[in-house]
């Protein structure tokens, strides 16, 4: 069948697909101005005219309120089409196939565990979820790790206000261990919209269960005093990452192994050909189960994010080596219980070089074979590609 792909709200592109063919539009943006919205309609129409094809099916993101999906909804009914939807992050795990296009390779047995880390998608459980790993294949994909969840004040308004993400972080802790971490004092927002914010969290209002490794990062940049607010999504991650550029600090070495040499068997260099710091064993944060999920417990990185007897580069490094490290352990733990399995990295927070580079030697260390997507962006402009795969397995 002919196939419209649609992808998300965020960094939107839509893709065409049949026959053993697929074409991915130019980006759109961001589907939240009557501009945007234009072009993503424009951008269908042209696409269908140029390949002269008409859809049979639509495949869309399962968020109710994504102007794609809406789209998609209205588009199906009115052509009298199929409508499928897949849950944001398993789109994210099948964007990995990117690397297997051919059949005999898509259809090994091997199984996958995928790791889709970004900012938001809405969950099965209706929950905000963005740190995710999903094990099986495109077709059967299972939950089996994640974060532990927290409750995030702010909605929308908190990916361009770090300073909601870390706030929510530290009302949670005081409400789960009964302690009084007060928040940042050098903070430039104003003690009533602090206020207010803490009255709607606690009273529920405009607050969901949120899991997502994007708003840890935006949190984590607030508290080491990157900025309470940002111009895009992204920009407090982005400027924690920047500060770990020049490699490992001096409070890593004093926890960590000292490595003496350098040496072909402990460097790894990067995409670049820049030399990284040797990769030590890295502790991780605590893991716990719960039901059938195993998740990361991040309530010590607020203490150590504030913790001023350290630079702010020195706990960015840390950050970013722990919550690598703790990627590694929970593979590492699904192991012991699944088998041998590829790993795969999908998502706009491995868009975060100094992250990733972490998570790939760290993996290969423990003799894992990790992949990334090749072809396609990692982020939710790639989303479209998860959602094509997802309809062809529908389809057979």
């Amino acid at each position: 069948k002919v196939t419209l792909a649609v992808g998300g709200q965020m960094k939107n592109t839509i893709a065409l697909a049949w026959e053993n063919r697929m074409v991915i539009s130019p980006h759109v943006g961001e589907l939240d101005t009557k501009r945007s919205i234009g072009v993503f309609n424009e951008v269908i129409n042209k696409l269908c005219d140029l390949y002269q094809v008409k859809p049979e099916q639509v495949v869309s993101d399962l968020h109710p309120n994504y102007y794609s999906t809406k789209y998609a909804k209205t588009y199906a009914q009115e052509n009298n089409l199929s409508l499928l939807q897949i849950q944001h992050h398993q789109a994210h795990a099948n964007m990995v196939y990117d690397q297997y296009l051919n059949q005999t390779a898509i259809k090994d047995d091997i199984p996958w565990l995928v790791f889709t880390w970004d900012g938001t998608g809405l969950g099965e459980d209706k929950a905000i979820w963005g740190a995710e790993a999903f094990y099986g294949h495109y077709d059967d994909w299972h939950k089996v790790c994640s974060i532990k969840p927290f409750k995030l004040q702010g909605g929308d308004q908190s990916a361009r206000n770090p300073w909601r993400c870390a706030s929510s972080l530290i009302w949670q802790i005081n409400k789960d261990l009964e302690t009084q971490y007060s928040l940042p004092e050098d903070w430039i927002i104003s003690t009533s919209d602090i206020e207010l914010s803490y009255q709607a969290w606690k009273k529920n209002i405009n607050t969901i269960s949120c899991s997502s490794m994007g708003r840890l990062f935006d949190a984590a940049s607030a508290l080491i005093g990157l900025g309470e607010k940002s111009s895009f999504e992204g920009q407090g991650p982005m400027l924690l990452e920047g500060l770990c550029e020049d490699g490992v600090g001096v409070n890593q070495l004093k926890i960590f192994p000292k490595v003496n040499k350098l040496n072909k068997s402990n460097v790894h260099r990067s995409s670049d050909n820049r030399t990284l710091t040797p990769t030590p064993k890295l502790p991780h944060l605590p893991l716990y189960k719960h039901h059938d999920l195993l998740l990361a417990d991040w309530t010590e990185l607020v203490h150590q994010l504030m913790n001023k007897n350290l630079s702010q580069k020195q706990r960015a490094i840390d950050f970013h080596h722990k919550i690598a490290a703790t990627l590694i352990e929970q593979a590492k733990q699904i192991r012991k219980i699944k088998g041998n399995f590829k790993v795969g990295l999908s998502g706009g927070v491995f868009q975060n070089k100094y992250l990733t580079e972490l998570v790939l030697k760290g993996l290969k260390d423990e003799g894992f074979i990790a992949y990334l997507p090749g072809k396609i962006p990692y982020n939710d402009a790639g989303l479209v590609f998860g959602q094509i795969v997802y309809a062809a397995c529908i389809k057979k």
